[in-house]
């Protein structure tokens, strides 16, 4: 079943009415996962669909640790306008894996309900764990700045009061 609204959602990607349907045929054969993403995919395609709206919030009230249902919720609550909603939902997704995605949905919908300054403590680069510069540099990172407009727990900004590297800044 699923293997047939696949093929067909492929060849229609911009149909809401598909995706629903193919989160339909995901949550039939038990892979809610995926039915969230397809359920948040038809509300991307057209952010009017109950339907698909509707069956997100119950797989989310069934379910609500299930990390991938709470950041596709968070995404169609975003497109909803439900901005402080969509922040409850993106916390519980990134309480549940504090990854790079889950990390960049909290951020856009704390900056989408006008939390742009929390946001921006969310994406602070080094996450006060000295260990990061490590990681960026296995990356192929090569130059990271501190810290550039406001003071954060490793250096002073330039527009804040100046106290030059902390105590982690130094490490």
């Amino acid at each position: 079943m699923v293997r047939g609204w696949h093929r067909q959602v492929v060849e229609q990607e911009r149909d809401g009415e598909q995706q629903d349907h193919l989160g339909d045929a995901y949550r039939a054969s038990g892979n809610l996962n995926e039915a969230a993403v397809s359920y948040a995919k038809a509300l991307e395609v057209d952010p009017e669909h109950e339907g698909a709206r509707e069956k997100l919030e119950e797989l989310n009230r069934q379910h609500p640790d299930r990390m991938l249902i709470l950041y596709a919720l968070s995404k169609a609550r975003r497109a909803a306008g439900q901005q402080e909603r969509a922040v409850e939902a993106a916390r519980g997704a990134f309480r549940q894996m504090p990854g790079h995605g889950q990390r960049m949905e909290l951020a856009q919908a704390l900056i989408a309900s006008e939390s742009a300054e929390e946001a921006w403590t969310i994406l602070a680069p080094l996450q006060d764990e000295p260990e990061m510069v490590s990681l960026y540099a296995q990356l192929g990172v090569r130059q990271i700045h501190f810290a550039y407009n406001r003071n954060n727990s490793v250096a002073d900004g330039c527009h804040d009061v100046e106290r030059g590297l902390t105590p982690l800044g130094r490490r």
